[in-house]
């Protein structure tokens, strides 16, 4: 049986730091062998990765030119970066954008929301969020730069992205786990849960396993040092819970709910828990197919179209099959963004960043399109 194992020798300030993970990963190599199990090496220098693509993202900020509107797009910002830029935003275009806080998290940091819309009144929303997992960075560039497509849509007076604002509110929670991203800036780059201490050893709840449908199945952990950790209970995080508490008392009005995360480059259909399929799966799926066909048209890449069970594997308490279990939701999607073998995995270099967006903006239109030639006229309840 042959495994993959993605070996992952860390980049530490401190040398010995280094060298101590350094005899780890000869560790499991030589464990590895002893058993007799057939593996390969996939990225065999994590830290130098990191490195490079922390050393590309500084340069590509200090070319920037300055100006008094701190763009962020086709960098990967900082947290107090991504607030200030909405913030800049809905000053600079009132008509167009606002943005307002959903919550804490438990550090005390917002959770951030770009509102963009016209004409105001009684719309249908679109709701799209990123950066659930800390370490995908790929995954809020990726929603910035969409939001970013709507914004210079406004400004030069598209007429296909007009009407998307008129028809539709759109909601964008470009970092879901401000906690957790923050800390792969400052302590480790492959974090992924939020930041609660747990246990004396352990900190940290996978929140893309911590909502209340089919909460603490398949592909969640009980072990609160695992990655996958479920919670103590369901929906027992205030991420969580300030996505809940502000998407579902009014979910009737929501049309598209979009989670972004990375990588694998794989577009989901519901539901993630199961193999069994929704009533209107065939439906969602030919969507789901014209969105990759959509997006692989743009720069070749192959992204595929299908059920998490089918096209990588079941688990349960997820964001985007509470959105259509719980908040019934019409349009309900996953999307694992770039790459597709791994080569960077979730230490994407910056050089990925516009071709993911622009590739992944090409198929929200099929998805915005969609939604307006089935709802175009009507308005939600």
């Amino acid at each position: 049986m042959r495994l993959l194992i993605l070996l992952s020798i860390f980049l530490q300030i401190a040398n010995t730091q280094r060298s101590r993970m350094m005899r780890r990963s000869t560790e499991i190599l030589r464990d590895l062998d002893f058993s007799e199990i057939v593996y390969s090496v996939h990225i065999d220098n994590v830290g130098s990765l990191i490195a490079r693509a922390e050393e590309s993202n500084n340069r590509i900020k200090e070319l920037r030119e300055p100006s008094e509107f701190k763009s962020i797009v086709g960098t990967f910002p900082r947290y107090d970066e991504v607030v200030a830029w909405m913030n800049e935003t809905s000053q600079l275009y009132p008509d167009l954008a606002s943005t307002f806080s959903i919550g804490y998290t438990v550090l005390g940091r917002p959770m951030q929301i770009l509102k963009l819309g016209l004409n105001g009144g009684n719309k249908w929303r679109v709701w799209m969020d990123a950066g659930v997992h800390a370490r995908e960075w790929l995954a809020p560039t990726t929603a910035i730069y969409i939001a970013d497509q709507l914004i210079q849509g406004y400004v030069n007076s598209d007429p296909e992205v007009l009407n998307y604002l008129s028809f539709l509110d759109f909601e964008i929670l470009a970092v879901a786990n401000p906690d957790g991203y923050e800390f792969c800036f400052t302590d480790d780059r492959l974090w992924r849960k939020n930041r609660r201490p747990i246990t004396t050893d352990c900190t940290g709840v996978d929140l893309n396993r911590n909502f209340g449908f089919e909460w603490g199945g398949v592909g969640a952990s009980a072990n609160p040092c695992d990655n996958t950790y479920m919670g103590p209970y369901a929906e027992s995080e205030r991420e969580v819970l300030n996505i809940i508490n502000h998407v579902l008392p009014e979910s009737q009005k929501y049309i598209w709910y979009m989670a972004y995360h990375t990588w694998g480059e794989l577009f989901f259909t519901r539901w993630d828990y199961t193999s069994d399929v929704p009533p209107d799966h065939v439906e969602r799926l030919d969507l789901a197919q014209r969105t990759v066909n959509a997006i692989n048209q743009v720069n070749g890449e192959i992204y595929l179209a299908g059920t998490a069970p089918e096209l990588m594997y079941a688990f349960s308490g997820s964001s985007s099959d509470w959105s259509r279990g719980t908040a019934n939701i019409n349009y309900p999607y996953l999307v694992e963004l770039r790459d597709s073998d791994g080569s960077y995995g979730f230490v994407a270099p910056p050089e990925e960043i516009i071709p993911c967006g622009a590739e992944n903006w090409a198929g929200a239109k099929i998805i915005l399109n969609d939604i307006i030639a089935n709802y175009g006229g009507t308005t939600p309840p």
